[in-house]
């Protein structure tokens, strides 16, 4: 269904036969059946606000699919669901005048999709308290079918944004769950003790099982590949090797099974040859932060002893001339280990053992990143002076094409400190800049340009962070600088001195949403001073002046704490803090920031 929507249903008298009145009906009376006009809403018997329910079909027929429909409160909104539902199918007049106004509907916003899903599993609640709860698994495939991201071309991405947009109604709808089920109800549910004696008529009580299945799925992934907030990229790629031994193709190290017992063929091998290589194409370019690989257990698994990772995109040299990612020393029979690639980006990843006579064997590869997306295309260029006919725009077409005579680059005029901005549509932790430089000549002329990031457009954005000093970029070549997660929404490329010209072939700007998770959290602390609660840490604001309340104060105490519960696990790449200005700026020295899954001690025993 493409859209929310409101129709006309016929009206019956509250204590007639339902299932009679309905068989007498003629459903090809078209009018019985027409769309609510604002100028009639009042009147219609439809719209009365006890028999309203707006939702999407999908999420209505998983309710009665999931045993809801004994629920009184939506009862009669169900059954008037399934009459429209036989109605597509055997009225008509009906299904064409349904498919006129909704003919053409391609994808939905997700200011429509989330409130519509969220409003009904809170109505559910609102009626039956904790026991009707819809399922995190919920019926999904409508995301698939009805959300698509217009600034998305890519087909491998859009299902990457429906799979993030998914995870994130599931990790809502259980973090609702979590609020209404006491811990020791979790406990014995977890541990399969939980009693199942409801009453007969009533709605199954989901919500505790849901959560309590959920919690043990994730508590067994509790790494730095959660499986609740990652995926593994290369399930979905293309593999090969150097050569292959027997049966054991390159394939079989990305069918998503760890088993490492090599004779049954689950581990891929190749000839013993010098340099033996694997390699799997990612379906695009991603950052990469994680490569696990999966030695074989029966034997040999000393082969693998020197091997190295390698990310990049070039085949070059059958991409073994790509950055390195790690260096394997050892990795014990049947076990996996993860390499960290520091959001490396390519779209190849090889591994290969460098040397004579050489074999390799991996029973599984896992890689794990986020898509690279280029976030400069969807912003706004400018540059402190034109010459001819060379726009800033240009080089953010998504072009690397450096011959500069066909106007594919950038150019100022020669200047005191020329400079080039691209304005991203909103505040991104930006990872890395990538640059081209012009083929043709002078590629000279950008040794010494800087980049600035930030969120000041103070003289220009001149004035924002360094992220990268640029000593040079040979002629025609694209170079990447990394910005740590630098945050900012204005992107700058400048030369300072006089006499300069700045010409830029392509920027690319890479990063993620600068999401603040914790506005989405609960607070708490240790103790409080005054008015002064931990809640008003997390509120958005950064006023340091603590006289306004606008800062928590705990009593002075040993080992005083301030914590927040994210909604769900994430992976943390910042924490922000925000000191008073008032006074006694030096009490926060030596404060420590704790992260981890566990309450242990008011979970100051989590990591660092």
């Amino acid at each position: 269904m493409k859209c929310a929507f409101k129709v006309k249903l016929p009206q019956q008298d509250e204590h007639s036969n339902d299932s009679e009145d309905f068989e007498d009906m003629n459903l090809d009376n078209e009018d019985l059946w027409e769309d609510v006009s604002w100028d009639d809403e009042e009147n219609t018997y439809f719209l009365k606000s006890r028999q309203r329910l707006s939702c999407f079909a999908h999420s209505l027929q998983l309710v009665i699919h999931d045993g809801m429909k004994e629920v009184k409160a939506i009862s009669l909104t169900i059954a008037k669901t399934s009459r429209f539902t036989r109605l597509l199918h055997s009225s008509t007049p009906f299904k064409e005048k349904f498919e006129a106004v909704f003919e053409g509907e391609k994808s939905v916003t997700i200011s429509m999709v989330v409130p519509t899903v969220l409003d009904l599993n809170t109505h559910l609640i609102d009626m039956e308290e904790s026991r009707a709860m819809l399922d995190p698994q919920f019926g999904l495939s409508w995301v698939d079918l009805d959300v698509s991201n217009s600034n998305i071309d890519n087909a491998t991405l859009q299902n990457q944004f429906r799979e993030d947009l998914k995870r994130t109604l599931r990790d809502t709808l259980l973090a609702e769950v979590e609020t209404m089920v006491d811990a020791e109800t979790l406990q014995n549910l977890a541990a399969g003790t939980a009693g199942t004696d409801s009453p007969k008529d009533s709605p199954p009580s989901k919500c505790p099982r849901i959560f309590a299945r959920y919690q043990a799925h994730r508590n067994h992934h509790q790494s730095a590949l959660n499986a609740s907030i990652s995926m593994n990229l290369a399930l979905n790629g293309v593999a090969a090797q150097s050569s292959q031994f027997g049966i054991y193709k390159a394939s079989v190290a990305i069918d998503g099974d760890r088993t490492s017992d090599f004779p049954t063929g689950s581990c891929s091998h190749t000839e013993e040859e010098t340099n033996p290589w694997w390699r799997v194409v990612l379906s695009t370019v991603y950052r990469v932060s994680t490569v696990s690989l999966t030695n074989r257990k029966d034997c040999c698994s000393e082969r693998l002893d020197g091997a190295e990772i390698r990310i990049g995109n070039s085949l070059e040299n059958n991409g073994l001339n790509n950055p390195r990612c790690a260096f394997i020393s050892r990795i014990p029979a049947g076990e996996t280990h993860n390499f960290q690639c520091k959001e490396m980006e390519g779209r190849y990843v090889v591994v290969f053992i460098p040397g004579r006579a050489k074999a390799l064997t991996l029973c599984e590869v896992e890689v794990y990143g986020s898509p690279s997306l280029n976030l400069a295309l969807n912003g706004v260029a400018a540059q402190s002076s034109q010459f001819g006919i060379y726009k800033a725009s240009v080089a953010i077409d998504g072009d690397r094409t450096s011959d500069f005579p066909t106007g594919s680059c950038s150019h100022t005029e020669e200047e005191t400190n020329p400079w080039w901005r691209v304005v991203l549509s909103t505040v991104y932790r930006v990872s890395t800049v990538s640059l081209t430089n012009r083929k043709d000549c002078c590629s000279e002329r950008l040794d010494g340009a800087e980049i600035r990031i930030g969120n000041s457009l103070e003289n220009n954005g001149l004035n924002n962070p360094r992220c990268a000093f640029i000593s040079r970029i040979p002629a025609g070549e694209t170079h990447n600088f990394q910005c740590k997660e630098m945050e900012g929404r204005y992107v700058v490329v400048f030369i300072p001195g006089r006499a300069k010209a700045l010409t830029l072939c392509e920027v690319e700007v890479y990063g993620s949403p600068s999401l603040n998770l914790a506005l989405n959290g609960v607070a708490a602390q240790s103790s409080q001073f005054g008015i002064y609660k931990a809640s008003v840490a997390i509120d958005g604001d950064r006023t340091s002046d603590f006289p306004t309340g606008s800062c928590s104060h705990t009593e002075e105490e040993t080992n005083p704490w301030w914590r927040v519960v994210l909604s769900t696990v994430y992976r943390v790449s910042t924490v922000s803090l925000t000191n008073r200005k008032d006074c006694c700026s030096e009490r926060l020295d030596g404060a420590e920031i704790r992260i981890g899954n566990s309450l242990e001690n008011n979970g100051l025993n989590n990591p660092r």
